[in-house]
């Protein structure tokens, strides 16, 4: 256990709104190069239609459309999404409350984490704090697809601050038994149902010989 006065809660819980503010930023100036023209797939070799059926080719008439009539037939709407938050947090008016304020927050963790490895070699967390989610994914009535996309990008508080950190780190599976015994295993009656959970690992920099090595010995002790 870690004391939470070196690694505080806070940090840990900002750490994940700073690293999509990142990624988001980093992903928009990235794929800015994809235009169709010096970076991306040739024109022909791709449909012209968009999905509901558009003729793109009809609409492309200057450099800034055939630009964003590439863009709009190739990126899927995730991507989208991240070129869009991303050139906003990067925008004069967004830039230093936003990307600033998460790139000092990324610094602030790696500290932190530094100091609490002076302490212990490794540290366990679990994957998500969450059970297995049931395929396909539950929508939450009364909510839009951004605000349930929203949800799920919260599942990764417990892996995004380790990314933040630039840790390694490994997640095995672990076999429970699921508490409530009203749930049985449709496949063996009488029997508990048994939920499998994400067991995270990770150190400090320069340590995936010993990740490695605990992981291996960890997934031996706890066998599928």
């Amino acid at each position: 256990i870690v004391n939470d006065n070196i690694l505080t809660p806070d940090t840990i819980k900002r750490a994940l709104a700073a690293y999509y503010v990142l990624a988001s930023a980093e992903a928009s100036s990235n794929l800015a190069r994809y235009d169709g023209v010096r970076y991306g797939t040739p024109r022909h070799s791709s449909s012209p239609l968009l999905e509901d059926g558009t003729d793109m080719t009809a609409l492309v008439g200057s450099l800034e459309e055939q630009v964003s009539s590439y863009r709009a037939r190739n990126f899927g709407p995730e991507v989208q999404r991240r070129i869009l938050s991303g050139t906003h947090v990067l925008s004069s008016s967004q830039f230093h409350t936003h990307y600033e304020a998460a790139s000092k927050l990324r610094v602030l963790l790696q500290r932190e984490m530094m100091r609490a490895f002076q302490d212990v070699d490794l540290m366990l967390t679990p994957t998500c704090l969450s059970l297995p989610l049931p395929l396909p994914l539950p929508v939450t009535p009364g909510l839009s697809d951004s605000k349930n996309d929203t949800e799920l990008l919260g599942l990764d508080v417990m892996t995004v601050p380790i990314s933040l950190a630039n840790l390694p780190s490994v997640s095995i599976p672990v076999r429970i038994h699921n508490d409530d015994h009203n749930l049985t295993d449709p496949e063996n009656p009488g029997s508990r149902l048994e939920d499998v959970i994400g067991l995270q690992i990770f150190g400090p920099s320069m340590s995936e010989s010993l990740v490695l090595q605990t992981a291996s010995i960890a997934e031996n002790a706890f066998p599928e």
